[in-house]
Order: structure tokens, then C-alpha cells, then sequence
């Protein structure tokens, strides 16, 4: 199923940028919908998601696969 991104809320970019909506002259806002504009013409957003199993230890409900460590052949360095 793809992800379609049709609108930007420009109220919230703006707020993000530090500017009140309410407060932004009409060259910022011109600015803020050309690049949201531009934005939305060139994003394509896309699924991501990660594996776990159900576990009530977990304050998420959730455990996280076990992560593989990287090892080394090489033996280990003593402090100098």
C-alpha cells in the first residue's frame, strides 16, 4: 500500500521556523506554500517498521529483537 503526502500545515512550519502563524507577513507565507509546494512535488515517503514480540516486561508491551554485537578476531589492547 503506498503512502501519499498531498498537504503540508504550513501553521506548523512556522511555528517550527519560531513565527506565530498569526504574525507571518504575506512574503513569508508566499515562501513557506512555494516550498511546501516543492516539498510535496519531490518526497516519497515509505514504510519502516521494526520486529519485536509481545512481552509484559517491557513498559512498551513490546521486546525488541535481540541486537547482534560486532566481534572482533583481533585480541584485546591492555591499558598502557
Amino acid at each position: 500500500m503506498p503512502i501519499t503526502l498531498t498537504q503540508l500545515n504550513t501553521a506548523e512550519v512556522l511555528r517550527y521556523m519560531g513565527c506565530p502563524p498569526e504574525k507571518a507577513d504575506g512574503a513569508l507565507m508566499a515562501q513557506v506554500e512555494d516550498c511546501a509546494r516543492e516539498l510535496l512535488g519531490a518526497v516519497r515517503p515509505r514504510w519502516s517498521w521494526r520486529r519485536g514480540t509481545p512481552s509484559a516486561k517491557h513498559p512498551g508491551g513490546w521486546a525488541s529483537p535481540p541486537r547482534r554485537s560486532a566481534v572482533s578476531s583481533s585480541p584485546p589492547v591492555p591499558p598502557r
